[in-house]
């Protein structure tokens, strides 16, 4: 019959992998008040049994890997968006979540105002006021605190508040006066001889003010402008801008 070419051919038949699958997320409590704490939990499956790789992102900047179970606490106000995916090295599955966190007391209408002196960062000056909503109660241990773009400004105990009358209450150091004033709910705070320099600022600043157990929250702006002069013993030609002042539009 003569010579015949012969072919082979294989054919190899590749499994698709399966993707894990989350069976259940539970967060509790999802909400409540600041300190809030969650306990947060996840089943998974997989059908190939392969090894998972877990990350939870919790919303406020926290990241855990690899656990099932964990605990977090969020310490002050806010809505957390957050999310945790599984992988298999080849597909993975996300789920999102929300965190509510609350809190009795608030902070708005706040206003401030910053001197940033260049050659003397240590005379710089701190002035602040804010609107307050707070419906807890202080005791004398408890702890009033004021940070402001990740500076803390003060760290006081209620105790050393001295009532001026009714809802009134003022602390005063040679350098730092605080007043806080619950009858127009209302906190001033000036300080003064503070080590200020431009690189503890951005163009925002996170407040975060403490009573307590309460932890009241904001962010706003900051605007900078400078104080100038011919300075004829530096530089003829130039302006010498020692001072930068830090503030609202509106500040007072």
């Amino acid at each position: 019959y003569g010579n015949q070419n012969q072919a082979e051919l294989i054919i190899e038949v590749l499994a698709v992998n399966q993707a894990p699958a989350i069976v259940n997320l539970s967060i509790a409590p999802s909400a409540g008040q600041a300190p809030l704490q969650a306990n947060l939990s996840l089943e998974v499956i997989d059908a190939e049994n392969d090894s998972l790789s877990i990350v939870w992102d919790l919303g406020d900047g926290a990241v855990v890997y690899d656990v099932l179970q964990l605990t977090h606490i969020y310490n002050y106000p806010g809505n957390y968006q957050g999310s945790v995916t599984v992988s298999d090295g080849i597909s993975s599955v996300q789920q999102n979540f929300v965190v509510t966190v609350n809190s009795d007391f608030s902070i708005y209408d706040t206003h401030y105002k910053i001197h940033i002196h260049h050659d003397k960062p240590q005379q710089g000056k701190f002035r602040f006021e804010t609107r307050l909503v707070f419906d807890g109660q202080l005791a004398g241990n408890d702890r009033i605190a004021l940070q402001f773009g990740g500076l803390e400004i003060f760290q006081l105990s209620f105790s050393e508040f001295r009532m001026i009358k009714a809802g009134l209450y003022v602390y005063k150091s040679q350098q730092l006066m605080v007043e806080l004033d619950f009858n127009r709910q209302k906190l001033e705070v000036y300080q003064q001889h503070m080590f200020i320099s431009g690189e503890n600022f951005k163009p925002f600043a996170g407040i975060i003010l403490q009573f307590g157990a309460h932890v009241a929250v904001d962010e706003i702006t900051l605007e900078e402008h400078t104080m100038c002069h011919r300075n004829s013993q530096r530089n003829h030609d130039k302006d010498y801008c020692p001072v930068s002042i830090l503030s609202n539009k509106d500040s007072r």
